[in-house]
């Protein structure tokens, strides 16, 4: 692991100019976005996970959507109280 005094005496020994632009380059990476931002933003501690949803085209809810916005654990469960499994 790095010291202080390691990590301070390069910087004392940079010129002016190297400083400056040394601190300037710091203060970019903080504003700027990263280059591979994570593509799926985590649920928050005790949230669920998100779930589908229904999606209807008029105020009828056909057995389509309700089939599609199902789980595939439910889906099984479904066909099970059924009987079909």
């Amino acid at each position: 692991m790095a010291t202080i005094e390691a990590l301070v005496a390069p910087y004392i020994k940079m010129s002016t100019k190297d400083q400056y632009s040394f601190i300037m380059e710091i203060r970019k990476r903080r504003r700027t976005k990263p280059d591979n931002p994570r593509k799926f933003k985590r649920n928050a501690k005790g949230k669920s996970s998100a779930k589908a949803k229904i999606k209807a085209s008029g105020k009828t809810l056909t057995p389509e959507t309700l089939l599609h916005a199902l789980s595939p654990e439910d889906k099984a469960k479904l066909l099970k109280e059924l009987g079909v499994i």
